[in-house]
């Protein structure tokens, strides 16, 4: 938002309910309900800038967002970074899979019984009925966690017709990065997609091998320029209604 403020694009950034300033309550919020509150959001900036370029952006779970924001509103473009093209508890699966591959030494011996301890907490999220679930000693956002595990993005991809840019990065363990091509494949509209190499899910540089053992090192930079620049040049472009970069 500093880089887009920087070149004189006007950007809004909100908080989860529950989280930082906003009211309401984290752990009972529902996937839907993050929906609904990021087209409160547009809304509220479409109606601040009426004549301006409206451009959605989501990185991880946020880009899901986007797609159904993009689906359902008239938008000028969506950039989804580290955005998925299946079904949530596909999503879940192969990150559990993905990140038992990374751990090193003695802890990969592990890999099995962790995945095994994840697809038990999973298949708890799933058959619960209650907002609140307590799994492994921690309390979560059950209803969410079955919200996002039933929804398939692809119908939001598929009624998208504003210019897209995704990107996730060769690095990335949570998200596959193929999934860059399946939205591309699944979208009638504009599409430019892209996998940069060294790049993690958090887009920053990698830090030694893959995984989310780097993520605390990774945390301590900046995103990176490259990405950064590429995504703002092309919000930039769309939302002033220029050639496309």
């Amino acid at each position: 938002s500093e880089e887009l403020a920087r070149r004189g694009v006007a950007s809004l950034r909100f908080d989860k309910r529950g989280v930082g300033g906003s009211q309401g309550t984290y752990l009972t919020t529902g996937f839907h309900d993050e929906t609904a509150d990021a087209g409160a959001a547009l809304a509220a900036l479409g109606g601040a800038l009426p004549s301006a370029g409206l451009v959605v952006t989501g990185h991880s779970v946020g880009a899901t967002l986007a797609m159904r924001l993009a689906a359902r509103a008239k938008l000028s473009g969506v950039v989804l970074l580290a955005g998925a093209a299946r079904r949530g508890a596909d999503v879940m699966r192969a990150q559990s899979a993905k990140l038992a591959e990374t751990l090193n030494g003695p802890s990969r011996l592990l890999g099995p019984a962790l995945r095994l301890r994840q697809a038990i907490a999973r298949r708890r999220l799933e058959r619960s009925t209650e907002d609140v679930l307590r799994v492994g000693g921690a309390d979560l956002p059950a209803r969410w966690f079955r919200e996002y595990m039933a929804h398939d993005p692809v119908d939001d991809l598929r009624a998208i017709r504003c210019p897209v840019l995704a990107i996730t990065g060769a690095d990335d363990v949570q998200v596959e990065p193929s999934d860059v091509g399946r939205i591309g494949a699944a979208i009638d509209a504009p599409f430019t997609g892209e996998t940069p190499t060294g790049i993690s899910h958090l887009l920053r540089r990698t830090c030694g091998a893959p995984g989310l053992a780097s993520y605390a090192a990774e945390m301590r930079s900046p995103p990176d320029p490259g990405v950064l620049a590429r995504v703002c040049d092309w919000i930039e472009a769309e939302a002033r209604g220029t050639d496309r970069v």
